[in-house]
């Protein structure tokens, strides 16, 4: 009797076997390691999730730039959701897709998204320690389908909103702002703390030093958008 096993890494393990019995005794015995995630002899069979977790935490302490406003309280809805004594082995997709709709109950789906995202990338730090056989978040369904369908503005919707913005008073840089935003494509929170600094005047760049992911960028200017800085930084200087 020949007893093939495929593995969640793509791997396959075939023996031979005299009698029946012993081969599906080991076909259930390699399939039950599958299901609860200690297929893979390297990963630890008896760390719990709060270790896991509690090491995770420290290592993106000094790792994720985005640490404090989205690693920490994504960490503390799984923290809640799964017992810290539980196995990281027995870490399930169905445990996890629970914590994950009731968790929908209370919050928008996008950001149950990222708390996934952050559970995700809890799993596969975990795989490449050698604490984790699998990633149990990869056949976790994600909400993106709820997101909506990026659309641009038209040249008259620009025009109009640039108007409009130019009658707001009490926001006298809120027009200069709609035109850097569109023109560099830079995010909110880069825009709005944008530095004189970061403006190379010389090859019409600007170079924000930080972005999200932690790493930097450099964004062309185009003639409207060097118009604008040129602009404000003249009104600065009177």
């Amino acid at each position: 009797w020949l007893v093939e096993v495929r593995y969640p890494d793509g791997t396959r393990r075939r023996q031979r076997f005299r009698r029946e019995r012993e081969a599906l005794r080991a076909w259930s015995a390699e399939q039950s390691k599958i299901d609860e995630g200690t297929w893979r002899t390297t990963a630890p069979r008896t760390l719990t999730f709060g270790e896991v977790l509690d090491r995770y935490r420290e290592h993106a302490r000094i790792q994720v730039a985005s640490f404090e406003s989205y690693t920490v309280p994504a960490l503390k809805v799984w923290e809640a959701g799964i017992p810290r004594e539980t196995l990281l082995a027995r870490v399930t997709p169905a445990m996890i897709d629970a914590v994950k709709l009731k968790r929908a109950e209370k919050v928008q789906k996008s950001s149950v998204d990222r708390n996934l995202q952050v559970l995700r990338r809890l799993f596969n730090w975990a795989i490449e320690q050698g604490l984790a056989a699998e990633n149990p978040v990869r056949r976790v369904k994600f909400f993106r389908a709820d997101v909506k369908r990026l659309r641009y503005l038209t040249e008259d919707e620009y025009k109009l909103l640039l108007a409009e913005a130019a009658k707001v008073t009490r926001s006298p840089f809120l027009r200069d702002a709609i035109e850097l935003a569109v023109h560099t494509g830079l995010r909110r929170g880069n825009l709005l703390g944008l530095q004189w600094s970061w403006v190379d005047w010389e090859n019409r760049v600007i170079r924000v030093p930080r972005t999200k992911n932690g790493k930097p960028h450099a964004v062309p200017l185009s003639a409207t958008a060097y118009a604008t800085l040129k602009r404000l930084w003249d009104a600065k200087q009177d």
